[in-house]
């Protein structure tokens, strides 16, 4: 499902559902902008699982300034989903504390030395936490270099990126491809159902207890982990319209 959310301004989500704030949207786009914008991430995600063979446990995300900063936020949000990430040259309006919901997940990180629109200070305040939280991180930054030709001309890096991501995967305990794959879903409160999965539309998700009694339930009522697996489930089959938010 295409819609306004491919604007080049609409950062993925990562500085809000609007559009409000300095390169931010446009007058003709619309006010959800950044929700849209995320959702897109997961449109095209959903037409690759269409149209190739994807192994779910080697998903990784990459993204250059606004895209750097998508992908952490990204990360962060969906922890679950990523085998690996690379934020390159990181353009981010939010709190590095987002890191604390993303240790499990491979980062490597770039940055050039002389860039002007991301200050190499910055990024070296991102990299120090994730080394302080023990994550599995390699930073590299870039001597000389700037925010844009350094990193987009640099086909050397590139391959570094992914010789990286080949060398990590995720393990998932909740097999996808089985429909009636039953899983014990969590609530805000702690009460627990072990039900599968029959169907995701817009912010609700309809799954079938043992006993074929069915319950519709809001998604963000749900732990964490139980919005990550509906999220990669609805990517998995294809279903439009379904935001954990």
């Amino acid at each position: 499902m295409a819609h306004k959310g491919c604007s080049a301004q609409g950062w993925y989500g990562s500085r809000g559902k609007g559009k409000d704030g300095i390169l931010f949207g446009e007058k003709s786009d619309p006010g959800n902008l950044g929700e849209l914008s995320e959702s897109d991430v997961f449109n095209v995600m959903r037409i690759v699982q269409k149209e190739f063979k994807i192994d779910d446990n080697r998903i990784y995300l990459m993204g250059h300034s606004m895209g750097g900063g998508g992908a952490l936020y990204l990360g962060g949000k969906y922890p679950n989903l990523w085998a690996g990430i690379a934020p390159m040259a990181p353009a981010v309006f939010f709190d590095s504390s987002i890191l604390e919901k993303m240790t499990q997940i491979p980062v490597y990180i770039v940055s050039g030395e002389l860039d002007l629109l991301v200050p190499v200070g910055s990024v070296r305040r991102w990299v120090r936490q994730m080394e302080e939280l023990k994550m599995d991180c390699y930073y590299n930054e870039i001597k000389g270099g700037d925010h844009a030709s350094s990193i987009t001309n640099n086909p050397t890096m590139i391959a570094e990126i992914y010789d990286f991501f080949d060398k990590r995967k995720t393990v998932s305990k909740t097999p996808l491809s089985e429909n009636n794959q039953l899983r014990v879903f969590t609530n805000r409160s702690g009460v627990q159902i072990k039900a599968s999965t029959q169907s995701v539309s817009e912010k609700k998700v309809t799954i079938v207890r043992e006993d074929g009694r069915k319950f519709t339930l809001q998604i963000s009522s749900l732990s964490d982990s139980d919005q990550d697996f509906l999220k990669k489930w609805q990517v998995q089959h294809d279903q439009s319209g379904f935001s954990p938010e």
